[in-house]
């Protein structure tokens, strides 16, 4: 097999999935109703399909940079990232088991919620891998530039939040 064969398959693969979803609003709401309303392994499916389209993204766009890459630097990588998600989907589902023997709680909402972050980082991450193989995609620039301004913010209120309870603001705390 030779790279500009893969290549064209990757290709085609991003345009199909976007395209499928991206004029499909009925398919969108009916998978949204299914993750949500699912178990706890469907959640682990979500975010290591997740992963793999990442890392294929990821490949293909280390090769459009021109940029090698080794099996074990993908293995670390990999391995790193399914091991720390798989940690926090475990620890919402151990949480979820909590709420449900002290306070009956009968849903799966904070697993659901660790899940939609990790995919929204997956997400955000397999966009930049798009926009690095084809730059011309211009909403792709406004939605990875949105989703990290998002996140610098969340991590600054999240800075003075520490910081207050730290003892370094006394005087900004109420009184």
């Amino acid at each position: 097999m030779n790279h500009s064969y893969i290549e064209q398959l990757l290709l085609n693969l991003i345009e199909n999935f976007t395209n499928f979803f991206k004029y499909n609003p009925a398919i969108k709401t009916i998978i949204a109703f299914f993750f949500y309303f699912a178990g706890i392994h469907v959640y682990l499916y979500c975010v290591f399909i997740l992963v793999i389209f990442d890392v294929i993204t990821g490949i293909k766009a280390s090769m459009t940079k021109g940029e090698k890459f080794t099996s074990r630097f993908l293995k670390k990588g990999l391995l790193e990232k399914l091991a720390l998600y798989l940690i926090l989907i475990l620890a919402a589902f151990f949480l979820e088991l909590v709420l449900k023997s002290m306070y009956q709680w009968d849903k799966n909402f904070i697993a659901f919620l660790v899940t939609m972050l990790i995919s929204t980082y997956e997400m955000v991450s397999i966009c930049e891998n798009i926009l690095i193989i084809n730059p011309n995609l211009e909403f792709l620039k406004g939605i990875i530039k949105l989703s990290k301004s998002i996140c610098n913010k969340a991590m600054e209120v999240a800075r003075n939040k520490v910081d207050v309870f730290d003892g370094k603001e006394h005087d900004e705390l109420p009184s």
